[in-house]
């Protein structure tokens, strides 16, 4: 539908698709709606970009779905010319932002980067001046952590949480050569948020997606006192400190950690991971955990919905963690689907998205109450996944299902996450597929994790 929208030159044709398209306020819209203003988005003629205008006109002020398509579709289509728009937008924020309009407000920041450019150097810092107040401004911890990226993102610098850095970064000009120190930043608090395998968790509502194949038994290398993961540079920020925060910086050898002792193979130390982190888990997030093989479930299949990290709950996860045992192939693609299917009012089946029955990506209560983090944790690429109709392996036996492909299964979770912004931490234990795990994280702003030692599964 965008690339047909993209191909129309008649006028009133295109005035008519505005005024179609500035009807859709719903969220089973929101599809439809990007890939429409998209398509007219990358136009770039005349006659397409006075629709744009007219319906830009008042986007702040119309229905958050409509108002998150457009911001959308104008960053997809690379519109940096029509960057100025955001400013007026940024200027807005108010609490609302933190409640009903978060769906908004985390399309627009996500949108800063890809609409600001490092030749319009008045816009980027108008927009680095806003996304600043922001930080003073925002409350909540996921409304900060994606105002930092965005900043991180369009400065190429760490994601600083503190908006002094920001404000002297613009009146520096930007440039900060080699020899002239940086302004103190921090890019997260002393309050370190609940971590799987080290990546730390970006709001209150954790998926855990963890593989439980075969190839989980197998065993696993480990030293003494496995290293924590290092990069340079955090692809994403951690909730940033504010006053009245208490500082609870320790020391490295300070820091609990889990006890790898009794590990041996990969289901084990996963277990031991992902015990560790629930253990660790604060009473006002919520949490569920998928596991998968050739198919994938529910660990407590009764309880499909969020649960409260209550200390009662989280012990009766623990008891079936323990009991975990490894099972056939590797279903990548059915499990990712049931973690974007959770939410904290009713679930979705994951048959009926794949019936066209329901969709995860504009379902209302996926989208209010969906997953903010995903911890995907796999040692295998994929072999299996839940489409109706796979190749007749008999018939061709080179053919593969369309969601064991790498590009497809990270286009697919890009198509369901688009406006539900969760960031998905990707964790590798022994061969497995690294492409797969690292474009799932740079898709979503998460951290990937390689615990393999030093094996790769071919894509």
């Amino acid at each position: 539908m965008g690339d047909a929208v993209a191909d129309l030159t008649d006028a009133d044709a295109l005035k008519l698709i505005g005024k179609t398209v500035g009807k859709w306020n719903k969220p089973e819209n929101l599809m439809g709606a990007v890939w429409l203003l998209t398509g007219l988005a990358k136009q770039r003629s005349k006659a397409g970009d006075e629709v744009l205008a007219g319906l830009a006109d008042d986007v702040s002020e119309r229905d958050i779905y409509f108002g998150s398509a457009f911001i959308e579709a104008l960053a997809s289509a690379g519109r940096t010319d029509m960057g100025h728009l955001l400013p007026p937008l940024l200027a807005e924020y108010n609490s609302r932002w933190e409640n009903e309009r978060w769906l908004f407000a985390l399309t627009v920041l996500a949108a800063c980067p890809r609409l600001v450019s490092a030749k319009d150097n008045d816009t980027r810092f108008e927009v680095v001046l806003k996304l600043a107040d922001i930080l003073d401004k925002a409350k909540d911890d996921r409304i900060r952590w994606f105002t930092s990226k965005a900043l991180g993102d369009i400065s190429g610098k760490p994601p600083y949480v503190q908006s002094q850095y920001w404000r002297w970064w613009v009146k520096v000009g930007g440039v900060t050569p080699d020899d002239q120190p940086e302004h103190e930043g921090k890019t997260s608090t002393g309050k370190r948020p609940p971590a799987f395998f080290d990546a730390e968790a970006v709001g209150k509502r954790v998926v855990f997606v963890i593989d439980v194949s075969g190839s989980m038994s197998s065993p696993v290398e480990m030293g003494e006192d496995p290293p924590s993961p290092k990069t340079d540079k955090k692809d994403g920020p951690v909730s940033g400190k504010r006053k009245g925060d208490k500082d609870d910086d320790k020391k490295d050898d300070e820091i609990e950690k889990p006890d790898y002792s009794g590990v041996v193979t990969k289901l084990d130390l996963a277990k031991v991971e992902l015990i560790f982190t629930l253990k660790n888990l604060p009473q006002d997030y919520s949490f569920n955990i998928v596991t998968y093989g050739s198919t994938h479930s529910m660990l407590i299949q009764s309880r499909s919905e969020f649960v409260q990290a209550t200390d009662t709950n989280k012990q009766t996860f623990i008891k079936k963690v323990e009991q975990l045992e490894v099972m056939g192939a590797t279903n990548i693609h059915g499990a990712l689907n049931r973690a974007f299917c959770i939410n904290e009012k009713k679930s979705l089946d994951p048959a009926d998205m794949m019936n066209g029955k329901a969709d995860p990506a504009s379902d209302l209560n996926c989208l209010l109450g969906g997953a903010t983090t995903i911890f995907f944790l796999t040692d295998g690429s994929p072999n299996v996944s839940d489409e109706k109709n796979p190749p007749d392996r008999v018939a061709d036996p080179m053919a593969r299902p369309r969601f064991t492909v790498t590009e497809n299964i990270i286009l697919e979770v890009r198509r369901l996450n688009l406006f539900r912004r969760a960031v998905i931490h990707t964790v590798g234990i022994g061969p497995h597929p690294r492409p797969l795990l690292e474009g799932l994280a740079k898709a979503t702003g998460g951290q990937y994790i390689d615990r393999s030692g030093q094996h790769q599964l071919p894509d």
